[in-house]
């Protein structure tokens, strides 16, 4: 029984070492890649942990319960560079670069 109880103490702190260490997961769904558009106007969506802060262009973003996350994003014409930043609450950063350029003379398909 003892044995069950130290390895039950030891995982828990392994645990809550390890989440100190590591970096928030963070993952956009949208834009799924860098881009080329003709809209000045771009919607970014994605998810974190839910304890985690997120920030675009060092703007806070709302964070739903599950980590989910959505803003609409003005660009300007030409290179737009957008990085997206989650940070837990130890300070630990997770980041992402999205390099759009909008070109309003751009025909889509």
């Amino acid at each position: 029984m003892g044995v069950f109880v130290l390895a039950g103490t030891v995982f828990y702190l392994w645990h809550q070492v390890s989440s100190f260490n590591t970096v928030p997961q963070l993952h956009i769904s949208e834009p799924a890649a860098d881009q080329t558009v003709d809209y000045g106007v771009l919607q970014f969506k994605g998810q974190t942990e839910k304890d985690a802060e997120i920030k675009i262009n060092g703007e806070t973003v709302y964070l739903d319960s599950s980590g989910n996350f959505s803003a609409k994003i003005n660009l300007q014409e030409g290179l737009n560079t957008i990085i997206i930043e989650a940070e837990n609450q130890f300070g630990r950063k997770a980041k992402i670069t999205r390099r759009i350029i909008y070109d309003s003379g751009v025909k889509r398909n």
